[in-house]
């Protein structure tokens, strides 16, 4: 009877314990863009069972190292008419995001998973902009519980600035756990 006991009570708390259900992390990361441009997020991730992950923050956008500059408008006599005339546009965005994570490959210490992502938010115009993020994330983990990661990101922003439509590149971060 003891041996059954004991059987039973394993059984019970293998079936109900899992590495990793349910950990929080807030994560911060950097990287850059096509286009000449760079990307930082700040985000708080909660994982699922089987080590998927659901997750909210920001993404900030900025092209700064392409900056156009706004045309002169002529008037009747030939003067510059706008005020604007030689300056640079800063072309930048800033999203609120929510991102599905399914894990598709998982290790050891890592895993692969693959990332979905919808954002709204505003951009230099200060106009609603919204984007839709397919990419793929690496994630490694250290032993007291701190992640390094590498995200691929292939982002849509719809109602963007001209000329920064499509963004594909990467970021690199770490996620500290709560």
């Amino acid at each position: 009877m003891k041996k059954l006991s004991i059987i039973f009570v394993c059984l019970l708390m293998a079936t109900t314990i899992m590495a990793g259900d349910g950990d929080t992390y807030f994560s911060f990361s950097g990287g850059a863009l096509y286009k000449n441009a760079i990307t930082a997020e700040f985000t708080f991730e909660k994982h699922l069972k089987y080590h998927s992950a659901w997750e909210v923050g920001l993404d900030y956008y900025n092209q700064i190292f392409n900056r156009d500059v706004y045309p002169p408008i002529l008037g009747e006599s030939g003067e510059v008419t706008n005020d604007n005339a030689g300056k640079e546009i800063n072309r930048y965005s800033i999203l609120f995001q929510g991102a599905y994570k399914k894990v598709l490959i998982r290790g050891k210490n890592y895993n692969i998973r693959g990332r979905l992502a919808a954002g709204i938010g505003v951009n230099d115009r200060e106009r609603f902009t919204c984007s839709i993020t397919p990419g793929f994330e690496y994630s490694y983990t250290f032993p007291n519980g701190v992640q390094f990661f590498v995200l691929q990101k292939n982002q849509f922003s719809f109602w963007a600035s001209n000329k920064s439509w499509f963004r594909v590149g990467g970021t690199m971060g770490i996620k500290i756990p709560f």
